[in-house]
C-alpha cells in the first residue's frame, strides 16, 4: 500500500508534521473502516490541527452533505475526536505527501448485515465518492468554494460568432458549516470558434465576502469531449 500511495500521488508537502501541503496539491485519499456514520480528516495522533486544516474541514463537509441525500448525513470531524490513533493511513498519506485524506466509518456495525449494506449503506456514501473524484483535482483550491449547480444553456444558441446565455447557481449550503446561501448567475458571452472560454464572475454569498471567479465554459460538451485530452471545467479563485 505504501509504495502504491508513493507511486500514485505527487509529494507537494514539507517534511515536517506542520509543514502546509500546496495549494495546488491533487489527489484525495479514502480509507473505509465500520462503524460509526463518520468522515474523520488529520490528525488522529494529536490534537493539534492540521496546517491545511480548513481544506480538510471544508471537503469532508462537503462529503458528508452527500451522505445526507438519502438518510441523515455523516458527521465530519478530526479524527483524534474520535480516539487517539497512531500509524492510521490517512494521516500517513496527508503526512507525508500533502493528500487530503479522509476515513468513512460506514454503518452502525462492525460487521453490517449484506441486505443493510447493499440496500442502504451503498446508497448513501457513492455521492459522497463521486464528488471526492470530481475534487481531486484540485481538493484544497475547491474544498471551500461554492458549487455551481442547475448549470443550463440553450444548446441551439452555440453557434460560433454569436453570443450565449449560460445560467447557474453559486450553492454553498453543502458547507454545513452555518454559511449557507445560494445565488443565481447569468453569464452572457461572444462564442469564439475555440473551444473554452474564460469568463470572469464575481459572486457574493452570504457570509462570505465577494469573491471572483474564473471558469471555463466549454464550447459544447458532446464536442471536447471526443478529445482524448478532455478535462472538465473548473472554477477557480482568481
Amino acid at each position: 500500500m505504501r509504495d502504491y500511495l508513493l507511486e500514485t500521488f505527487p509529494d507537494t508537502k514539507g517534511p515536517g508534521d506542520f509543514d502546509p501541503a500546496a495549494a495546488d496539491t491533487s489527489g484525495v485519499y479514502i480509507d473505509v473502516h465500520s462503524f460509526g456514520n463518520l468522515i474523520l480528516y488529520p490528525f488522529g495522533w494529536t490534537e493539534e490541527v492540521a496546517p491545511n486544516q480548513e481544506g480538510l474541514r471544508n471537503l469532508g463537509l462537503k462529503l458528508g452533505h452527500f451522505t445526507g441525500l438519502v438518510d441523515e448525513a455523516y458527521d465530519v470531524s478530526q479524527a483524534i475526536g474520535l480516539y487517539p490513533t497512531v500509524g492510521t493511513t490517512d494521516d500517513w498519506v496527508y503526512s507525508e505527501l500533502g493528500v487530503p485524506g479522509y476515513t468513512f466509518e460506514l454503518g452502525t456495525e462492525f460487521f453490517q448485515d449484506t441486505e443493510t449494506f447493499e440496500n442502504i449503506i451503498v446508497n448513501e456514501v457513492i455521492p459522497a465518492y463521486f464528488y471526492a473524484a470530481k475534487s481531486a483535482r484540485a481538493p484544497y483550491q475547491t474544498a471551500g468554494s461554492p458549487d455551481v449547480t442547475g448549470v443550463s444553456v440553450d444548446l441551439s444558441q452555440v453557434l460560433a460568432g454569436a453570443a450565449v446565455e449560460l445560467s447557474a447557481t453559486a450553492d454553498s449550503t453543502r458547507l454545513g458549516d452555518g454559511i449557507t446561501g445560494s445565488t443565481p448567475m447569468m453569464w452572457r458571452f461572444q462564442n469564439p470558434k475555440s473551444s473554452a472560454v474564460p469568463v470572469i464572475q464575481s459572486v457574493r454569498l452570504p457570509g462570505q465576502k465577494e469573491r471572483r471567479r474564473l471558469s471555463y465554459l466549454l464550447r459544447t460538451a458532446r464536442l471536447t469531449k471526443r478529445s482524448k485530452n478532455w478535462k472538465p471545467p473548473l472554477i477557480r479563485r482568481v
